[in-house]
């Protein structure tokens, strides 16, 4: 855990930039799979407290899928909160939550549809984004995309 709420938001800055990639959305109850090009924005909110995130993905076929996310800390646990919004339209009930587990931010959050989790590795110019998600009455996760990304602007 991180020793202040200020080191621990300042891990958030690692996101900052846009990053583009290509990956593979795989089959899932929540639209088509197949491969897929998308696009990071990540950008810190004029006080630097929270991270704003947006995300644009193509499929072959014209399928489109679109969110925006906000990143911060929890002031008293110290733990990252993600609220994320998309195209498919369920509203965020609670935060995903996690945190910083050497270079990758894990992220979870429980909905009646089950318990998805949100991947995010850096390493140095390079994004890999994984979701995956145990639906409800499953017993195992199942990767819902994978994809790996390339910072192509430090600024976001």
């Amino acid at each position: 855990m991180m020793e202040s709420l200020v080191e621990a938001r300042s891990q958030l800055r690692r996101l900052v930039g846009i990053w583009d990639g290509a990956g593979k959305v795989h089959p899932n109850p929540f639209g088509p799979d197949g491969p897929t090009s998308g696009r990071w924005t990540f950008r810190m909110d004029p006080d630097d407290i929270s991270l704003i995130g947006d995300y644009a993905e193509e499929r072959p076929g014209g399928h489109r899928f679109h969110g925006h996310g906000v990143l911060t800390i929890d002031p008293e646990r110290l733990d990252a909160i993600w609220f994320w919004f998309d195209t498919y339209g369920f509203p965020p009930i609670a935060p995903a939550r996690g945190g910083w587990e050497g270079d990758q931010l894990i992220l979870e959050k429980t909905t009646p549809r089950g318990v998805g989790r949100i991947l995010f590795r850096v390493d140095g110019d390079r994004l890999q984004h994984e979701a995956s998600a145990r639906l409800a009455g499953e017993e195992t996760f199942r990767q819902i995309s994978s994809m790996t990304l390339a910072r192509i602007s430090a600024a976001g």
